[in-house]
């Protein structure tokens, strides 16, 4: 790779600080290192002035309304030490305002500057600073959900189709969002069609008022109120949403908002109300700093139409015009010899996130082009990342609990040709040295071929002045792409130079290639997160995907529009509307792996396939030593010295007298060897600590005191960062670079585009009907006893004695395993699998029968049959195939598989135990056919996972076991599942308040009430049937176990049939449910003990 064979394209992104560096060194100034009261209390009263400054204000109060609203009482006495919260939180924002360049409100703020012959940045004085105010996302969502909830406004505004909405099989899906704790989650919700909701979508298409779509339904017998009532309902189940906003691209969604009200009369007073807010706006955009009371204000006028929170009403971002911001070409070159270095080092082996999807496509559909929501649904699809997290699952009782991230093995270990750099590492810290420089021999000897670039993207990197003639004199922070403008779009908004720059870098980036339309990704996940995503129209193309594009009708695509193959090695997509192949690209920050919808995450992973999407210094396995050297080559920083921290070194400097505090991190300084200067780590986020400000060092104090260990970094790598110019002094910066591919003429066009990303191919042909599949994104099924992970096919040889326990097609067992995700397995219980089993049961054909939940990877469920083989073949066979093909034929159900049972005989006790067992499966089958025709749908999973934890209860009773063997069961299996979930404390948490919440209605669950719901009462009295129906194979099974003829425990046996039950009646994420389930268990039980032990001791 050659990152030479880009150029910039003429501009770059210089952001600075509101308040220069040297405001915090004036801050301690001739109170360097007092840390007595005396000192202390000086620097509070320069803390107090400094607050008195009304910029600094308002840039408070903009980012946290609640802390701004305590300043005046620690301005009133600075050393209150029931204050010393509020001090630690100033303390740490003025840090940041006058050392962390990262935009955020008025906190800090972007120039526009250009590529020349030298480097120089310089800001202009006082009062030339742009700011731009717009309600906050948040907000205005907030206020079009009231609007589009007011029957006059409803009635005359527009509604359009929800973007999500495509039609699968016999069915239409879309993503439906819910609202938990002011998080949106968006879960997929089937409709079955019929002619009224045909015509309600065709007349709705392009925007229509409700009454245009009733008019549309009332027709061949349907009255006019009827149909009215029936696309109110669509409307409440968000098939049609309204065409209000907020919009996510285009003009200001506060603008566009405005003039869709004024076009209703109804709507016009709101209307007024916030167009007198966009005029507030502007006015204080064009005004000196204003105060807090202002927006208080702008707040109660606007209250009629939605109370706001003073945290989420407004967003602000600040442009600073330069006197000169110049940025020598020499030194991009450089930067771009770096960002070689650091390719080679860490480009090579990445994960790839489409490796997995390319995979399971090519396997359904081979070289077949398919329309991308049905290859990305996860039930009739292959899907995209399936279950990254149980809290995503629809069922109630895991949704939006805090389960613990699943762990990347990535940076886990380096690859074999960096063991030199360990080398070099160690050679460095062994000698005390501060830097490690790599020479080209280093280099070469460290590198391996990684990925080619984008065709554009970014270099982010701080300018040094150099401490030493041959110091470093820039720090190369990271490389991302594409494209080059992802860190600026959302601040195009605010200066209309920028904009026009990265319009530019946009279209040179298309024109690289010319044979692929690129388009932008509009979505808004939820309203705060819009703030990042708003920007205007940046590309010819929009796809506008739960969230509201603001360009023209004509260059909006729908996801349903787009095909996706795969061929040589990559994803293909192809517009059926623009008869071409296209590529997302998301001109925004957003980090897309954040509870994301699945084709969003998709589209935003599709557009870094086959190149390197972005690359930063990686310590790997040496992250954690206790001391990291600044990394260098040639004149360019790579890595900053870095110094970590344990809970000792917490310990050390936390545990204590308080007045002895400064003391103990003076000395923990001097043993670690720290400079005066320093950032405490946090991802990206870094807090400046000066260890010569008593203040600043209270607040890393607190910042830490409670942690298991922390990071520092260096603030400044062997020179000094302050490199801008301001009126007030020295600001510390950050600069973004936009590159794009060059030509040989010089040209910024794609003539290299081969090396880079794959030609486009041609289109191919369609896939048939039947050729759809499913993804569980739930867990495995058939595990092994309790909370341990296994599979029928791995119980191993039976015993030595065993009779029969390996049974082939054509034998007396009919094993098919029938290929559905995990909601359209429900529709095949339903559908095929009750009717054919009571026709086999009636007729004699089949004696026994059972089911189970399974995913290998692709979920399916394994029905077995055991019987007469003439008959099974004959007459079980045929039904089977039969029922399931019209659902094979609609996509629903894309594989029928015959297989061989493989009985686990280990698990079950041996042959008399696996014979008492299978007549158990079958009575527990057929109660769960019952609870899936009762609990049915979303609407059903609250029930059924009550129903699971009451048949748990009842299976250990029915074993055996007493109030005592079942609690410490439960607490044993609880353990288990805690520990393959890695539970931590926030997810022990959340179980407990769900617990707490349900203790009452768990308790009159497991007391035999019957439950007030007629669906759940329905599943109940079906499962009480079936034990009644299974007691004689209880009474037999616990005979054996009395007798020792089981070559398995009790308890170990109730774990393995109960985990079975749990899988029958969940429909996904059933894993996760089950360990929730055991931690109710074992809080139920701990319960009615307790009150049995203090019932036992009344007198």
């Amino acid at each position: 790779m050659n990152a030479r064979s880009h150029v910039p394209s003429g501009f770059f992104a210089l952001r600075t600080p509101l308040l220069p560096v040297d405001t915090l060194r004036d801050w301690v100034r001739g109170r360097e290192d007092d840390f007595g009261p005396a000192g202390e209390a000086a620097l509070s009263a320069r803390l107090a002035a400094l607050l008195e400054r009304p910029e600094v204000r308002e840039a408070l109060y903009l980012a946290s309304p609640d802390l701004d609203a305590r300043v005046e009482a620690f301005r009133a006495a600075p050393e209150d030490p029931a204050l010393r919260g509020v001090r630690h939180a100033l303390v740490k924002y003025v840090a940041r305002l006058c050392a962390r360049p990262t935009p955020f409100g008025l906190f800090a703020g972007t120039s526009v500057g250009a590529i020349g012959t030298r480097t120089r940045f310089a800001l202009r004085g006082p009062g030339t600073d742009r700011r731009r105010t717009r309600l906050d996302m948040d907000y205005l969502s907030r206020i079009v959900e009231r609007l589009a909830r007011n029957p006059a406004i409803r009635g005359e505004i527009r509604f359009e189709i929800n973007s999500s909405l495509y039609a699968v099989g016999d069915r239409l899906r879309y993503a439906e969002a819910r609202l938990e704790r002011r998080a949106r989650s968006y879960f997929l919700v089937d409709v079955e069609p019929d002619e009224a909701l045909a015509r309600a979508l065709a007349r709705a298409r392009g925007g229509a008022t409700l009454d245009e779509v009733a008019a549309a339904i009332a027709r061949d017998g349907i009255a006019p109120g009827d149909a009215r009532a029936f696309v109110e309902e669509l409307v409440d189940a968000q098939i049609l949403v309204p065409c209000l906003g907020p919009v996510v691209t285009g003009p200001d969604a506060l603008v566009a908002m405005i003039a869709r009200l004024e076009r209703s009369p109804a709507a016009r007073e709101a209307a007024a109300l916030l167009a007198a807010a966009r005029d507030e706006l502007a006015a204080l955009d064009a005004g000196p700093p204003a105060p807090a009371a202002r927006y208080r204000a702008l707040a109660a006028r606007l209250a009629p139409l939605a109370e706001a929170d003073p945290a989420r009403f407004v967003q602000v971002d600040l442009s600073r015009p330069a006197a000169e911001a110049t940025l020598a070409a020499s030194l991009v070159d450089e930067l771009l010899g770096a960002l070689d270095v650091l390719a080679g080092l860490f480009g090579a082996g990445r994960r790839d996130a489409l490796g997995d999807f390319r995979r399971a496509f090519e396997e359904r559909y081979g070289e077949r082009e398919v329309p991308l929501v049905e290859a990305l649904d996860e039930e009739v699809g292959v899907g995209f990342g399936a279950s990254q997290t149980p809290a995503a699952d629809p069922s109630p009782l895991v949704a939006g609990l805090p389960f613990p991230a699943a762990t990347q093995a990535e940076d886990a270990a380096w690859p074999a040709r960096l063991a030199l750099l360990q080398w070099r590492v160690a050679e460095a810290i062994a000698s005390g040295a501060v830097e490690l420089v790599l020479d080209d021999g280093d280099v070469r000897a460290l590198s391996a071929p990684p990925p080619p670039l984008p065709d554009a993207f970014h270099v982010m990197a701080t300018v040094i002045e150099p401490d030493a003639p041959d110091g470093p004199h820039a720090v190369l922070e990271n490389a991302a792409g594409p494209s080059g403008a992802r860190l600026l779009g959302r601040f195009c908004h605010a200066d209309p130079e920028l904009h026009a720059r990265v319009a530019a870098h946009l279209r040179a980036e298309e024109a690289a290639r010319p044979g692929v339309r690129l388009f932008e990704l509009v979505h808004l996940p939820e309203g705060r997160v819009g703030n990042i995503l708003a920007r205007p129209l940046l590309r010819d193309i929009e796809l506008a995907y739960l969230g509201e594009s603001g360009a023209p009708p004509g260059r909006v695509l729908r996801a349903d529009d787009l095909l996706v193959s795969v061929a040589g090695g990559r994803v293909v997509l192809r517009s059926r509307a623009l008869g071409t192949e296209v590529r997302p690209r998301l001109t925004s920050a957003h980090n897309t792996a954040l509870r994301s919808v699945a084709l969003y995450r998709f589209l935003a992973a599709l557009q870094g396939e086959g190149v390197l999407e972005g690359v930063t210094w990686n310590w790997g396995p040496l992250a954690a030593q206790p001391r990291l050297p600044r990394v260098r080559w040639r004149r360019v920083v790579l890595a900053r010295a870095q110094w970590n921290a344990r809970r000792e070194d917490v310990e050390a400097l936390t545990r204590g007298p308080e007045d002895a505090r400064f003391a103990r991190a003076a000395a923990w300084r001097a043993r670690r060897a720290l400079p005066r200067w320093v950032g405490l780590a946090d991802g990206d986020h870094v807090l400046p600590v000066d260890f010569s400000n008593a203040l600043l060092v209270d607040a890393f104090l607190d910042a830490v005191r409670a942690r298991e260990g922390f990071s520092l970094v260096e603030l400044f790598p062997g020179g000094r960062p302050d490199v801008v110019e301001g009126p007030a002094g020295r600001h510390v910066h950050e600069v973004v670079v936009p590159l794009v591919r060059a030509t040989p003429d010089g040209a910024a066009r794609g003539a290299s585009r081969a090396a880079a990303e794959p030609a486009s191919v041609p289109r191919r042909a369609p896939a048939h009907d039947g050729a759809t599949s499913a993804r569980d994104a739930g867990p495995r099924a058939e595990f092994a006893a309790g909370p341990a992970r296994g599979a029928e096919e791995a119980a191993g040889a039976p015993p030595d004695d065993a009779e029969a326990w390996s049974f082939a097609p054509g034998s007396e067992w009919l094993y098919a395993k029938l290929y559905a995700g995990p909601a359209v397995a429900d529709r095949v219980l339903r559908e095929v699998v009750a009717p054919l089993v009571e026709s086999v049961r009636a007729s004699g054909a089949a004696d026994r029968w059972f089911f189970v939940r399974y995913a290998d990877p692709d979920h399916h469920l394994r029905l077995r049959f055991h019987g007469d083989p003439r008959r099974l073949l004959a007459e079980v066979l045929p039904g089977l195939h039969a029922r399931i093909e019209p659902l094979r034929r609609a996509g629903l159900v894309h594989r029928v598989q015959l297989d061989t049972y493989l009985r686990e005989l280990r698990r079950y006790g041996g042959p008399p135990g696996m014979r008492c067992c299978e007549a158990l499966f079958e009575h527990d089958s057929r109660a769960a056919l019952a609870a899936i025709e009762a609990l049915r749908g979303e609407a059903g999973l609250d029930g059924r996972w009550r129903l699971a934890l009451r048949g748990t209860d009842r299976l250990f009773a029915d074993l055996g076991l007493d109030d005592a063997a079942r609690h410490a069961l439960a607490r044993r299996l609880a353990a288990g599942y805690a520990a393959e979930f890695r539970m931590d404390s926030a997810l022990r948490r959340g179980v407990m308040e769900r617990f707490r919440r349900e203790r009452q209605a768990i308790a009159a669950l497991l007391e035999g009430e019957t439950p007030a719901d007629p669906a759940l009462a329905t599943a109940v009295a079906a499962q009480e049937r079936a034990r009644a129906a299974a007691a004689p194979a209880w009474s037999e099974l616990r005979a054996l176990l009395a007798a020792g003829r089981l070559g398995v425990a009790r308890e170990e046996l109730a774990a393995s049939l109960a985990h079975m039950h749990a899988n029958r009646l969940l429909r996904s994420a059933a894993r996760a449910q089950e360990l929730v389930l055991a931690y109710f268990l074992e809080s139920a039980y701990a319960s009615r003990r307790a009150r049995a032990r203090s019932l036992e001791a009344a007198p």
